[in-house]
């Protein structure tokens, strides 16, 4: 890695620590401001492991932007529901905090056991299914958005 790209990855990761700060002045609470954070990143890692276990198992082909973007936005999609069941508490005065806190741990419970599967599919070269509740809102979210996409052109 050349300096230039070890100061980048730096800056990188050091500006991903912004996010509770940032989270947290906007009026979340510190713990549920790290776990989104948290959260976020599992989603990356978990984005990144699933392109890397699919070229493996079935090729560089396999990878389409159409894939990639579906893949994306529901990452997004499910990232959003923390942010709105707390702006949904705030506007009717009613503190979710503990149930919003709960929501986030099952997703990242979810991410985090959707990365080991796509580690463990990237060593065997063989799909790992998920077979968690979590997982299937997403998938059914991926396919939506996909036909969606698939309507656009």
């Amino acid at each position: 890695m050349t300096a230039i790209e070890h100061s980048h990855a730096v800056r990188l990761i050091k500006n991903g620590f912004y996010v509770p700060a940032f989270l947290t002045a906007i009026g979340f609470p510190e713990q549920m401001s790290w776990s989104i954070t948290a959260l976020t990143a599992l989603m990356i890692i978990d984005f990144v492991t699933g392109i890397l276990a699919s070229a493996h198992i079935e090729g560089i082909r396999s990878i389409t932007s159409k894939r990639m973007i579906a893949g994306a936005l529901s990452k997004m999609v499910v990232l959003l529901v923390p942010f709105v069941l707390v702006i949904a508490g705030r506007g009717i005065g009613i503190d979710l905090e503990q149930y919003i806190q709960g929501t986030i741990v099952i997703l990242i419970l979810a991410e985090a056991y959707s990365n080991l599967g796509n580690i463990q599919s990237f060593r065997t070269g063989k799909r790992v299914a998920e077979i968690d509740a979590v997982s299937a809102v997403l998938k059914g979210i991926r396919n939506y958005i996909i036909s969606l996409l698939d309507k656009v052109k």
